[in-house]
Order: structure tokens, then sequence, then C-alpha cells
């Protein structure tokens, strides 16, 4: 019988079918001759090739604890020792301390817990560090406002307080600005061209935090940059010295330094025209003329301490006269 064009195909297909699964074994058979054949001449990385998978999963879990353990660590170090600021933390940001309390109850011991320390001791340890550094520099200063204010009539710094208040002249700054290099537990920086402040950057104990404004941080330092106006140049009968963030209040100059300036910008207050006034121990400069200025910044009854503990810097220099603040703040504007 014939074989049909149906018949040959299947026949074709059938003996190339067993070629291919013929061509598979000897492939597959050569490659474990070869591999047996390794073995027996290196067992001991046949061996250590069979042993890889379960080596490398508890290497791989090991080094996992060990990389949770050390970012813990890490973590842990970072908390307890915080890192120096970069130069490019600058102002509020840059200031670190510990929480402290206004209360008239505080504790004035270094052993008690920090939320329970006075404030005022550290404003004080401010202070002192202030004028220490400004005496080696030779650049006088004086306080103002609520600092004198406790000096003059508690011969302390009132408890519920944020700052000490300075006055230091405009040629002082750039000395001013290199107090973190004299120690760096102290920052100052320049917030505008009127007022500087100072701060502790404490960043070697766990308990400093950074509070970022200065409503929100406890305590810290205004250093305000006094501008002065001469008669023959402000028309006035007097000298006149205005702060130009302190709105409203224009004094005489010869009652902050004890002399009236002529053509001058720039003044200082001379050791011996200055009042010497005591907070604690500390001895300072404070203007000439101290309970003139205190009444015309607080009013006549300066005093008596106050009940309510009012915000800083609310209700100064109420009988002064605001057209005249503005017009020696723009006088003085038009001098560099």
């Amino acid at each position: 019988m014939p074989v049909t064009p149906r018949k040959r195909l299947r026949w074709c297909l059938s003996i190339f079918a067993f070629v291919i699964v013929g061509l598979a074994l000897v492939v597959r058979g050569s490659w474990r001759s070869q591999s047996w054949f390794l073995r027996i001449l290196q067992p001991e990385e046949g061996d250590a090739r069979r042993a890889a998978p379960r080596e490398r999963l508890d290497f791989t879990f090991e080094n996992r604890a060990n990389r949770i353990r050390d970012a813990t660590n890490h973590s842990n170090d970072t908390a307890s020792t915080p890192k120096h600021p970069t130069p490019d933390v600058f102002g509020w940001n840059r200031c670190r301390q510990v929480s402290c309390s206004k209360s008239d109850n505080c504790a004035a011991l270094d052993s008690s817990p920090p939320s329970e320390r006075c404030c005022w001791l550290m404003l004080k340890e401010l202070l002192g560090a202030l004028r220490t550094f400004l005496s080696q520099h030779d650049i006088p200063f004086y306080v103002m406002f609520g600092t004198l204010l406790g000096a003059r009539r508690d011969a302390g710094i009132m408890h519920w307080t944020s700052d000490v208040d300075i006055a230091v002249e405009s040629s002082s700054i750039a000395i001013l600005e290199s107090i973190n290099e004299w120690n760096d537990r102290y920052y100052f920086w320049m917030e505008n061209k009127h007022i500087g402040r100072m701060c502790i950057t404490d960043y070697e104990n766990p308990e400093a935090k950074t509070w970022g404004a200065w409503d929100k941080i406890p305590t810290y330092v205004d250093v305000y940059i006094p501008k002065h106006v001469s008669k023959n140049m402000s028309g006035f009968t007097e000298s006149k010295t205005v702060f130009p963030v302190v709105s409203k209040c224009v004094f005489n100059t010869i009652d902050v330094y004890g002399r009236d300036i002529v053509g001058q910008v720039d003044a200082s207050i001379e050791h011996n025209a200055s009042t010497k006034l005591k907070i604690g121990e500390l001895l300072v400069d404070a203007p000439r003329n101290v309970d003139v200025l205190l009444s015309q910044i607080y009013g006549s009854d300066w005093r008596q301490p106050d009940a309510k503990k009012s915000n800083h810097g609310s209700n100064w220099c109420e009988g002064d006269d605001a057209a005249e603040f503005k017009k020696l703040v723009s006088l003085t504007a038009r001098v560099p």
C-alpha cells in the first residue's frame, strides 16, 4: 500500500523529535560529567559552593540585626550628644539651651531639674559673660530698659523677664560678633542694623534644645544700637538719643551719657560719667541720670513692682512725641 503524504510528514516529525531529545540528553550528561570531575579535583570548593546559600542567608540576617543595633545606638548617641551647628545655621536656630522657670519659687541650685531652675540665673550668666568679654576689649556698654529697672529697683534681674537689655555703640558690633570664638557657649548676631541678639549655645547638655524664636526661647540678650542727633543737626535745644527699634522714646543725650554732643553721630558713655549699679554681685554701668530715664520710660510709679508682670516693651515712653521720634530716626538714617 502506498505511503500517503500525511504519514510521511508524521514520520519526519517523530524522527526530528527523537533527534532533539537525544541532543538534550547528551548536553545534560556532559554538564554533569564536567561538574562531577570538578568536584573531584576541588572538593572544598564544591562543598563551599553547596553551603554558600545557607551561609549567605545567616549572614544576611546577622547583618540586618547589626544594622538595626548600630542605627539605634547612633540615634541614642545623636540625642545625647548633639552636633555643633554648621556655619549656615544662623540666628535663633543656632541658640540652644535647657528650659527654666520664671516662677518666684524657682530653684537656684544647679542640682535641681532644669524646668525648676531660675531663668534669671541664666540671664545673669549671659550678662556676666558679656560684661567680661566687653571689658577685655575695652568696649563700654550700659544696661537699659527692663534690666536698668531691675538693677535700680531690686539690685537684680526680674524673675519673669526673658531678656537682658544693654546698649552698645555701633562701632563695637564687629568685635561683638566674635564672642563665639572667645567662648563657644555664647553666640551673637545682628537681627537687623538696630538690634543684636546674644544667646546660649549649649550643644553639650542632652536636655538642651533649639527654640527657634525670641518669643519661645527662655533667655537671651537684646543689644540695642543707639543713634545720636546733635542739637545743631536736629534743631532742638539739646542733643537727642534714640533707639530706632524702641518706638516713641526720645532721650536727652546728656541724661544718658552725662554730656552733650555736637556734630557727633557715634557717642560713648564715659566710665566716670556713668552710674554704677549692682545686679547681684555684678557691678554694671548705667546711664548718668537713671531715675530720670526710668520715669520717662515707665512713668513716675516705676518704683512699684508691676503686679501684672507686663510683657516685654509694653507702654514705654507714653509721654514722648511719636512725630519727634520719627523725625530723629529719619535724620539718623542719613548717616551710615
